[in-house]
Formats: C-alpha cells, sequence, structure tokens
C-alpha cells in the first residue's frame, strides 16, 4: 500500500512551495477517493475532494494540510521525487504553521 501511494504521489502529486499542503490530482474522483481511504489506514487525515475545470476537463483533487500529517506522510509514505522530499522534510519543520497539530 505504501509503495502505491508513493508512486501515486510521485506523478500525480505534489507539495507546495510553501510548505502549506500536500496536494493529489485525478481525472477520476473515485480514485481519489480510494487513496483518501488508504491514507486513513495510516492516520492521514485528507480535506474534502474538490473539481476544477482545466481546458474545459473536469479535473480533481485533495489536500493534506497540518504538520502531524506531513510527518506522518513523510515517515509512512514519502516521496522518491528529490525535490517533492525536501520539499516534504522542509514543511515538517516549518514553526508556527498555520494549521499546526
Amino acid at each position: 500500500k505504501r509503495g502505491l501511494i508513493r508512486a501515486f504521489y510521485n506523478d500525480e502529486g505534489n507539495v507546495s512551495k510553501n510548505g502549506d499542503y500536500i496536494r493529489l490530482f485525478q481525472d477520476n474522483n473515485s480514485i481519489l477517493v480510494g487513496f483518501r481511504d488508504l491514507l486513513k489506514e495510516f492516520g492521514i487525515e485528507a480535506a474534502p475532494i474538490k473539481m476544477y475545470l482545466k481546458k474545459d476537463k473536469k479535473r480533481y483533487y485533495f489536500n493534506l494540510y497540518k504538520k502531524s500529517n506531513f510527518i506522518k506522510f513523510n515517515k509512512e509514505i514519502g516521496f522518491t521525487s528529490k525535490i517533492k522530499m525536501n520539499r516534504l522534510k522542509k514543511a515538517t519543520v516549518i514553526k508556527n504553521f498555520k494549521n499546526s497539530m
């Protein structure tokens, strides 16, 4: 399960540059529902799924907020992408995090 989540986040996810959130994108809403359930098994809480239009096509995403979720994601899942992993590590040590533990 960890490997599946990690691979999907490497391809379809990102960590915001300022470390406010970890986001997962997908064209298929049902797939995101499944990934939210998988993350819950690791104690990681995901925000509700949202929709937006990109070139007249529906796209879906959800975010992970809270430093506690970032720490769990770092420990349990992580990234193989060095850029994403570095951003995640920075997000786990931010002081005065606006959505703190």
